[in-house]
C-alpha cells in the first residue's frame, strides 16, 4: 500500500484530538446528575461536534478504502507488466539465432535457394550469403558464381579479400568470409561448370578449407575428389591466393595473375581458374578447369562436413 501524505495524516490527528479535548473537557464539567441543567445550546453545540468528529473519522474510512482500492489496482496493473515482460522475454528465448552457414539456415526450415543472413561461429559479424537449397540436398553456401561475364573478376587484394559483384548475380563472397566459414571445420567442396554448348560437368572434394589472412588464405586442405569433371584443384593444393597486386605464387619473376588475368590459388601456372576473362581468345587467360576452356558458367559453394571435423 502507499504511504499517506504528512499533510492528511496531520488532518486526521489534529481531528482525532479534537474529539478527544471535546469529549474529556464536558465530562469533567458535566456529570450524570447535573446534565439536565445543562444549557440546551451548550448540548446542540457538543453534539455538532460530535457529528463532525464522526464525519472526518467517515471521511478518514473512506480515504483509506480509496488508497487501498488504488494499491490493489496498481498491484494488478504492475503485476501484468511484469507477466507481460516475462512473455517478451519468453519470445525472445525461442527465437532461433542467426545460422552459422546455409546448412543450418536449412535446418531452420528455409527449403528456397535465396539470399540469407548468417554468422560464423567465429565471425565478429553476420554478413549475407547465397544460399542453394535445392542441388545434391542444399544447403550449400555459394562463394563464387558467373554465368554471363556483367561482373569482371579481374580484381585486386582487397576486392579479393571482402568480395565483390552481386548476391543475386555473378559474384565473389570474399577470402575472409570463405575463410570464418570453413576455416575452422572441413566442408565439402561442389563445383559446377559448364561450357558454351551447357554441357555441364561437376568436382565434389569431401573436404575442402583454406586459411587465414595471415597465412595468405592458402588452399589448406581439398580432398577426396569424385565427379564428372576433371581434378585440376589437387594441383594447387597448399598455394597461397594471388591477385594481381599481391603476389604469393612460386613464379620466380612473374605474377600469375596478371600472367593468367585471374586471381587463383595459383603454383608456377594453373591447371585450373574459375576468375579468367569471361571473354577472351587466350584460352588460359579463361575461366578454365583442367582441359575445359573458355567456361560460361562456373560456381563453387561449400558447406560443412557431416561429421563436423575440425582443423
Amino acid at each position: 500500500m502507499e504511504s499517506l501524505p504528512k499533510s492528511f495524516l496531520f488532518w486526521n490527528i489534529t481531528l482525532l484530538w479534537t474529539a478527544i479535548f471535546i469529549t474529556h473537557g464536558h465530562t469533567n464539567d458535566v456529570d450524570s446528575t447535573s446534565l439536565s441543567a445543562i444549557d440546551y445550546q451548550k448540548q446542540s453545540a457538543i453534539l455538532t461536534k460530535l457529528s463532525s468528529v464522526e464525519s472526518a473519522i467517515q471521511t478518514i474510512n473512506s480515504r483509506l478504502q480509496q488508497l487501498e482500492t488504488q494499491c490493489q489496482k496498481n498491484n494488478t496493473t504492475a503485476l501484468k507488466n511484469l507477466e507481460l515482460k516475462i512473455d517478451q522475454l519468453e519470445v525472445r528465448s525461442k527465437v532461433a539465432p542467426i545460422p552459422e552457414n546455409c546448412q543450418q539456415v536449412k535446418a531452420q526450415g528455409h527449403n528456397v535457394s535465396g539470399i540469407f543472413l548468417v554468422k560464423p561461429k567465429y565471425a565478429s559479424d553476420p554478413f549475407l550469403v547465397s544460399c542453394d537449397m535445392t542441388t545434391r540436398d542444399g544447403g550449400w553456401t555459394v562463394f563464387l558464381n558467373r554465368f554471363d561475364g556483367s561482373v569482371d573478376f579481374y580484381e585486386n587484394w582487397a576486392s579479393y579479400q571482402h568480395g565483390f559483384g552481386n548476391l543475386a548475380g555473378e559474384f565473389w563472397l570474399g577470402l575472409e568470409k570463405i575463410y570464418q566459414l570453413c576455416g575452422y571445420q572441413v566442408n565439402e567442396l561442389l563445383v559446377e561448370v559448364a561450357g558454351s554448348d551447357n554441357k555441364a560437368a561437376f568436382a565434389h572434394y569431401n573436404q575442402f578449407g583454406i586459411g587465414s589472412s595471415l597465412e595468405g588464405y592458402h588452399l589448406k586442405t581439398v580432398n577426396g575428389f569424385s565427379g564428372s569433371a576433371s581434378n585440376p584443384l589437387v594441383y594447387h593444393a597448399g598455394a597461397k591466393f594471388t591477385t594481381k597486386d599481391r603476389d604469393q605464387d612460386s613464379l620466380p619473376k612473374a605474377n600469375a595473375a596478371v600472367t593468367y588475368k585471374g586471381a587463383w590459388w595459383h603454383r608456377d601456372g594453373h591447371y585450373g581458374q574459375l576468375t579468367g576473362l569471361y571473354k577472351t581468345a587466350n584460352q588460359y587467360q579463361s575461366p578454365r578447369w583442367g582441359e575445359r576452356y573458355h567456361l560460361k558458367k562456373a560456381r563453387m559453394m561449400i558447406r560443412p562436413q557431416s561429421d563436423n571435423t575440425l582443423l
